[in-house]
């Protein structure tokens, strides 16, 4: 990954928790709760000052939501997502939404595969999003 790039997205976190009033603590307290996340203070600094090797998705999507910020472009940013977001997501309600991103998180570990090519990774997500979508239409069908 890009170190200016990770840089650059850390800046924005450590601005974003600043601009909030949270203490690195305060963020470790709010991972662990909502997130069930072990992610201590030195290591939340690291992902702030962008010196994280590899980036965890992840961590950074939770990083992200606890302190407010719009984790897809950030994904989109790092290539994780495509810049165009699927128009299916805009169309789900909240509560179909947090069923999509728990459902994407479940195969965030494949992502972090340095093995895997980008063009791998980008068809795999794509049949991700696919098969929650036919998941969904399914259930749909069943009421």
């Amino acid at each position: 990954m890009n170190n200016e790039l990770n840089k650059k997205i850390g800046s924005i976190i450590k601005e974003k928790r600043k601009e909030n009033n949270y203490s690195l603590d305060d963020i470790q307290l709010m991972l662990k709760n909502d997130y069930n996340i072990d992610l201590d203070a030195s290591n939340i600094s690291r992902y702030e000052n962008g010196t994280v090797k590899n980036m965890n998705p992840k961590f950074l999507r939770a990083l992200c939501k606890v302190n407010g910020i719009d984790y897809v472009s950030i994904f989109q940013q790092l290539g994780y997502l495509d810049n165009e977001v699927d128009p299916r997501i805009k169309k789900l309600n909240k509560r179909e939404k947090d069923q999509y991103e728990d459902f994407m998180n479940d195969s965030v570990l494949y992502f972090q595969d340095e093995g895997v090519s980008f063009e791998d990774k980008e068809k795999f997500f794509n049949s991700l999003q696919d098969a929650f979508f036919e998941i969904k239409l399914a259930n749909k069908r069943k009421k």
